[in-house]
């Protein structure tokens, strides 16, 4: 249960800086907005996966989900935007993204495991 709870969190945290990364590095109009929107996602779902976990609920597997799509787009972005390699900017959303993507996938794996053995008890 534990272990879930601090990877949502260390998810929303991340998401946090995807938001001020870009006016931290000086990124372009479309970087800006793309990262400033998905950090906000991925702040509030797995902000909210974290709030479910201090509460003893089940997680969201759909939400875990969702925030490991949101870190591959934020990884894919600076490629599809064309930022420059090499800057801060483009190796933040690549580790940032890296980072929410596995955190969310694990969360998802571990989420979707609990609910089946969670089923699996009540039948």
């Amino acid at each position: 249960m534990n272990g879930t709870k601090w990877t949502t969190a260390a998810a929303a945290l991340l998401g946090l800086w995807a938001i001020a990364s870009p006016f931290a590095y000086g990124a372009g109009q479309a970087m800006t907005w793309s990262a400033v929107v998905v950090g906000a996602l991925v702040a509030l779902v797995a902000g909210y996966d974290f709030y479910r976990r201090t509460e003893a609920e089940r997680l969201v597997t759909g939400g875990a989900a969702l925030t490991a799509l949101l870190g591959l787009w934020l990884l894919a972005s600076p490629f599809v935007f064309e930022t420059a390699t090499g800057t801060g900017m483009f190796w933040s959303s690549v580790v940032v993204g890296v980072a929410i993507a596995a955190l969310g996938a694990y969360n998802a794996y571990v989420g979707r495991r609990r609910g089946k053995a969670a089923a699996g008890r009540a039948a």
